[in-house]
This record gives structure tokens, sequence and C-alpha cells, in this order.
């Protein structure tokens, strides 16, 4: 949604920028009105990881990866790839294994850049 790809932006800048505070309330603030979104949570997940706040960044890391899974019509809402960076920021490597191990022997090199 236009929301998200701003939000997500928003988030992006204040991180280059050096400013974890606004960064952190960017992503609380896209997650307050996306509550739902996996998105929203991976984003602020990334930032609380960055803030060395591990258990919240854990927690938010993990419900991301587990709502990314599908939807309720049962499509994937991240790609394996971007919920495989949820899964080792959060240190469970067999999981992002799992994710990633398939698109080895996938396509063109030009598509697994992109899964």
């Amino acid at each position: 949604s236009p929301g998200a790809t701003a939000f997500s932006y928003l988030v992006l800048a204040h991180t280059l920028r050096g400013d974890a505070a606004a960064a952190e309330r960017a992503a609380r603030t896209w997650r307050a009105r996306q509550p739902r979104s996996p998105h929203a949570a991976r984003s602020l997940a990334f930032v609380l990881m960055g803030e060395g706040q591990d258990d919240a960044a854990r927690a938010l890391a993990d419900e991301a990866a587990t709502r990314a899974l599908a939807d309720d019509a049962g499509r994937p809402l991240l790609t394996p790839t971007a919920t495989a960076e949820l899964y080792i920021g959060i240190g469970r490597f067999r999981e992002a294994d799992a994710l990633l191990a398939p698109l080895v022997d996938v396509g063109t090199p030009a598509a697994r850049r992109t899964a």
C-alpha cells in the first residue's frame, strides 16, 4: 500500500541519518496504524535490533515471520528472503536455511537474487 511504502522510506531515512529514536517512532507509528502488517513488524524489529533491544526485536521478528507465511487466502506476505532475514536476525538459522535452500537450485541467478 502507498502508506506502507511511505513509512518504509521514512524509517529508512531516519535510520540512514543515524536518528534511531526517530526511526523507532516512525516504525511504531506504522505498526500502530497497520497492526497486522508483517512489514510494519519487520521494520520495527530491525530498528529495535539496531538499538540492542534484542528481546523486543526477537518477539516482533517472530510475529512478523509467522504472519508473513500466509495471509487469509494462503498467499505469502513477505518473500522467503525477507522472512529468512528476520530469522537470521533473531538467531533462528535453521528456519532461515529451510526457506532459502529451495531457492538455490531454482530459476536463473537473476531470479534467485530477487527471491
